[in-house]
């Protein structure tokens, strides 16, 4: 455990726990991979958000985009993309500065309750190029500083029928992820640390994409929204506590 500084075997083997779980909800919902592991990452060892997160979220995004493919909407996506790649740039600079601190923490815990409420509320957002600007903007700003990203755009795409939404907000996040990750390596922020994280957690969403497909027909008709949600709620409010007091 040299190569991970401030991280037990038990604490990697949580993670890896959180790890496939965030990928089976992220596979079969297009959205939350980031959301339910940043909070767990920031909880048990906060120096490794967001880069680690983010570098996890690009394999599988890239698997469960590639199993939909023909279902992404490219172009209508289009201005969401570009939001995103312009909101990452300022993020990176700010993470430069906070990384590791309290602060962070307390901008996860913050991005992660205001994701709950947004999928609570329900709201009817039209799908134009200047909601999908917007929402790509708020996901790329707060994606790359947080990790969690997916509320605004799954404001959006909440009552699209869910084949299209899946693959094309898995879409969307494996090209923000993508640009996240430049972002952060051209401002220093990525170190050995996070790539080791990354090789031992790998094979979690590995794990997490190939049971989707199993669990898929079993939970055909039930929804993981739920269970996503209590997740990513506990983790930010213990968050919060611990960034406040």
């Amino acid at each position: 455990m040299s190569h991970l500084p401030g991280l037990s075997p038990e604490a990697l083997a949580g993670l890896f726990l959180v790890a496939t779980i965030a990928a089976i909800i992220q596979r079969t919902t297009g959205q939350a991979f980031g959301t339910i592991l940043a909070g767990f990452v920031t909880l048990i060892a906060p120096a490794y958000v967001p880069a680690a997160v983010i570098l996890l979220g690009a394999p599988v995004t890239l698997m469960s985009a590639g199993l939909d493919f023909r279902a992404v909407k490219v172009r209508e996506i289009a201005p969401a993309i570009a939001g995103r790649l312009t909101g990452a740039v300022p993020a990176a600079m700010l993470v430069s500065v906070i990384a590791g601190s309290q602060l962070l923490g307390l901008f996860v815990g913050l991005t992660i309750l205001l994701g709950v409420v947004l999928s609570l509320v329900g709201l009817k957002v039209a799908r134009t190029p200047v909601t999908l600007g917007v929402a790509g903007l708020a996901s790329g700003f707060f994606g790359t500083l947080t990790a969690v990203g997916a509320a605004p755009m799954s404001l959006i795409y909440q009552h699209e029928e869910a084949k299209a939404a899946r693959a094309t907000l898995n879409f969307f996040f494996l090209v923000g992820v993508t640009g996240s990750i430049i972002a952060l390596a051209v401002e220093g922020v990525i170190r050995m640390a996070d790539l080791y994280l990354v090789a031992a957690l790998a094979p979690a969403v590995v794990l997490g994409v190939v049971l989707s497909g199993f669990l898929a027909k079993r939970m055909e008709g039930h929804s993981l929204r739920p269970a996503a949600l209590i997740l990513t709620t506990g983790a930010a409010f213990f968050l919060l506590g611990r960034s406040l007091w």
